[in-house]
């Protein structure tokens, strides 16, 4: 039976960025198989300010589809609770469930983020929690990313696992035919890629950076996807790291695979995820992946046998995971080739269509 299906999220197809990708590749698998894909989105709600999306994608969608209803309203978090209680099934998709990772960065990471402004603290609750928390608790679907979110859904919000996905995400298939990684006598890159932002742990790769340099060891950094300009972000660094820091803002999709060539050692030292792509790349790429023990991360990486995990936030232990694989060459290859190993089922083709069969189970 073909089924229409509505995703609603504040993004724009694009399998060049990181939300856009994963909508991008569901969108192709459900038309695969026999499904209509609408998306509602950045294309054709304009909006000033993101708290105005959720009532303006409800405007249009009750506009247009006042007499045919979709069969199933594919959500992201942050808009689902607008669209709960149109008798229509709703599965919300979320990239890192957004509670919980506000409660932490007002707890347990506060001293690692800048200082949350009382306006904020007043108003993301009220238009931007209270849609995902209703969502939460009432959608007929929770396609989650991680097993922690699994969790918090379950305490939090009192659901039930059977009515909880966790889904995965994929890489490109390109990456899984990469050459072997040359491990003979060079100087090791350290590759990082994200916005620049300290949610991601860019403090935390300052220090260790500093670390490293301390300790005598020679290595090249390279941060790509920064988003912020080289000079912002060179300035954050010692004036003696500078030469040995190479920045790449934004890159394309051609560019990608080249980006994750040059390196030896990929690094994501975030204090929340949802279930990375950059960190799924870096796997497939056949890289040392070190990064810190939350969220997706401790769902794809077992310590030593495809990847090192540090303590969340301890630039020290992030230090010696990275120290640990620079000096030992044939250890961090056999990291790498393990970890992509591990992701080699995650073509998108294949772990789309496992979103296509959950979907299709509640229409």
């Amino acid at each position: 039976m073909s089924l229409t299906i509505l995703h609603v999220a504040d993004i724009k197809l694009d399998p060049y960025s990181g939300m856009g990708r994963i909508a991008y590749f569901w969108k192709k698998a459900f038309e695969e198989a026999g499904h209509q894909f609408i998306h509602l989105g950045k294309e054709n709600v304009v909006t000033k300010h993101p708290s105005e999306f959720p009532g303006k994608a409800f405007k249009i969608f009750k506009e247009k589809f006042g007499k045919k209803k979709p069969d199933v309203i594919l959500a992201h978090e942050p808009v689902s609770g607008k669209f709960i209680g149109t008798n229509i099934p709703i599965a919300l998709f979320s990239h890192g469930i957004e509670q919980r990772e506000w409660n932490l960065r007002n707890t347990s990471y506060k001293k690692f983020h800048d200082e949350v402004s009382l306006r904020s603290k007043v108003l993301f609750p009220i238009w931007r929690l209270r849609n995902c928390n209703r969502g939460l608790r009432k959608a007929n679907l929770l396609l989650l990313s991680n097993k922690e979110d699994q969790s918090y859904a379950i305490e939090k919000f009192k659901r039930r696992i059977d009515d909880i996905t966790i889904f995965r995400n994929g890489v490109k298939e390109d990456f899984l035919t990469q050459s072997d990684i040359n491990i003979e006598n060079k100087q090791c890159t350290i590759g990082f890629s994200a916005t620049w932002i300290k949610r991601k742990g860019t403090g935390l790769i300052i220090e260790a950076s500093k670390k490293i340099l301390k300790d005598g060891i020679p290595v090249r950094w390279l941060l790509f996807g920064t988003v912020f300009p080289k000079e912002d972000i060179l300035k954050q660094f010692p004036e003696e790291l500078h030469p040995n820091i190479e920045i790449v803002p934004t890159f394309n999709s051609d560019e990608e695979k080249e980006l994750y060539e040059q390196c030896d050692i990929f690094i994501l030292p975030s204090f929340f995820e949802g279930q990375s792509l950059a960190l799924l790349q870096g796997m497939a790429a056949g890289l040392c992946c070190v990064t810190s023990d939350n969220c997706a991360q401790i769902d794809l990486i077992q310590h030593r046998v495809n990847g090192l995990l540090f303590k969340t936030g301890d630039y020290l232990d992030l230090t010696t995971q990275v120290e640990l694989a620079i000096k030992n060459p044939k250890f961090r290859k056999k990291l790498g080739e393990n970890a992509r190993e591990s992701v080699i089922d995650r073509r998108w083709s294949v772990v789309s269509k496992e979103v296509v069969n959950q979907i299709e189970k509640i229409a």
